[in-house]
């Protein structure tokens, strides 16, 4: 009967998510103006990639909610402990997805941690970050500009830097230069980190630098342990390695936001998935207080609890607990926060969408929008303006095609919530009317860094992944330093 259900529920749930993708696109089609071939087909593709995710993501999703049927690559699995962790402590784990570094191998969660292996992970993350920046002041040095290598960290202050030095120092103006009034759009979370850790610095740059180095070496941290749930050591390795060098994660070295958010997400993802729904949804709360984007953790967040109440597998424990359910709503009560500084500061509970608009002219839109507009400015922009093709335009839509297409391959390795938090965050994120920084955005998603440890299963792939992300992250790397519209 259940299976029955789940069936139906399948191809009821994929029909109408694939009817209405389509309608919103052929809508979009139609009455678009001035539509090139170029950028009609690129449009096309980013729908048709989505909807290959979305169809492999609807059944997954309701196994995790109903328990029976099993996909290919995956083994649904209860345990009472997680043996793989040095306590005692009891912590229910569900719906594991296990994924082996090699077609035959046989992934042994249950194999202990090597000793320091946390300090390792630290350090190794802390020592790329320091690592980056010197590669971007050798590449300033080879290309003739003879800054010091503590003059070579200004060039951090030509992004959205300057902004949350900005706030850390003066927080927000309700009145004064333009410039200072739109900063109401990035959100506090990370100023508020960086005020505190000036405190011990006493120099607010320093300490910008210090939180984010600090916040990814951590992240990279919790996200082997995250890892270490469904995979082996070996393999969480790996996914800890992609989480390195993907592709843009030079940003997590930067004096701005998306290390602090990365280690936020990833915290409220374990806690969760290790039934700490306080601290899970605290850390969530913590993140939407960071970057709009945080918002999206709600979906993970709520499969997650919906699958405690209505799994076959957790039968004991029938019901969505009040502790839990108000527990996911520190998440969206965190952003009203922010909410209720815009009104506080301006008098408008949305002011910073306002600014949005008219300073940045971003709103809300389609990703396959994006897709198509971003492939026209590279179009518009050959043979007359390499720099901003190759540090803007470029790596955008690449970074647009390469997300969908990773995820079209790696949705059945995967978690569906992680699935479902990548699916709300990409629509968001690359939905937006004037995207500048969908690589920096991207990045920060910590489900792609699994979604390519997962495919690169044998040895041959993943040398090619690693030689891949590693050759486009130094190349966008360098395009920063040299200041080609990288953002």
């Amino acid at each position: 009967m259940k299976k029955n259900l789940s069936n139906k529920l399948s191809a009821f749930i994929t029909s109408a998510g694939i009817v209405f993708l389509f309608t919103v696109f052929f809508h979009w089609l139609f009455s678009k103006t001035n539509l090139t071939l170029h950028g009609g087909i690129a449009a096309a593709a980013s729908v048709l990639l989505a909807a290959v995710i979305y169809i492999q993501f609807v059944p997954l999703w309701l196994d995790l909610w109903f328990g029976e049927r099993l996909t290919s690559g995956q083994k649904v699995q209860c345990r009472e402990e997680n043996t793989h962790q040095h306590t005692a402590e009891k912590m229910p784990v569900y719906a594991s997805v296990k994924i082996s570094a090699h077609p035959s191998a046989k992934t042994d969660v249950s194999s202990k941690t090597p000793p320091h292996t946390y300090i390792k992970i630290f350090f190794a993350l802390a020592a790329y970050c320091m690592a980056v920046l010197v590669v971007i002041f050798a590449v300033r040095y080879i290309n003739g500009c003879s800054h010091t290598f503590s003059q070579s960290l200004g060039v951090w202050r030509e992004t959205d830097a300057n902004h949350y030095q900005d706030i850390a120092m003066q927080w927000y103006l309700s009145e004064g230069h333009w410039d200072r009034l739109v900063q109401l759009v990035f959100l506090p979370g990370y100023p508020i980190a960086v005020k505190l850790a000036a405190l011990i610095t006493g120099d607010y740059y320093l300490a910008a630098f210090a939180v984010s180095i600090i916040s990814f070496s951590l992240a990279g941290c919790v996200f082997y342990k995250l890892m270490r749930l469904d995979l082996s050591h070996s393999d969480a390795v790996r996914a800890v390695k992609y989480l390195c060098i993907f592709p843009a994660s030079y940003f997590f070295a930067g004096p701005m936001s998306e290390s602090l958010f990365l280690l936020l997400c990833i915290c409220c993802i374990y806690c969760i998935r290790t039934d700490r729904w306080f601290l899970g949804c605290l850390a969530g709360g913590y993140a939407a207080f960071t970057r709009s984007l945080g918002i999206t953790l709600l979906v993970p967040c709520i499969m997650e609890l919906v699958s405690r109440a209505v799994s076959a597998d957790n039968t004991a424990s029938k019901g969505i607990p009040a502790k839990k359910l108000v527990s996911v709503l520190l998440i969206p009560a965190a952003f009203a926060a922010y909410c209720g500084i815009n009104y506080a500061v301006s008098g408008n509970f949305f002011k910073f969408m306002e600014y949005q608009s008219k300073h940045w002219s971003q709103n809300l839109g389609w990703f396959f929008n994006t897709a198509s507009y971003q492939t026209e400015l590279i179009a518009s922009n050959w043979g007359t303006n390499f720099k901003i093709i190759l540090g803007l335009w470029l790596p955008n839509i690449l970074m647009i095609f390469a997300s969908l297409a990773i995820m079209a391959f790696a949705v059945k390795k995967l978690r569906p919530c992680y699935t479902a938090w990548f699916i709300a965050y990409f629509i968001i994120a690359v939905g937006a009317t004037w995207l500048l920084s969908a690589p920096r955005y991207l990045a920060a998603m910590a489900v792609l860094p699994m979604a390519v440890s997962a495919l690169a299963k044998s040895k041959r792939a993943d040398a090619a992944f690693t030689v891949c992300c590693i050759m486009l992250n130094t190349a966008y790397l360098c395009a920063f330093a040299l200041r080609w519209y990288v953002w």
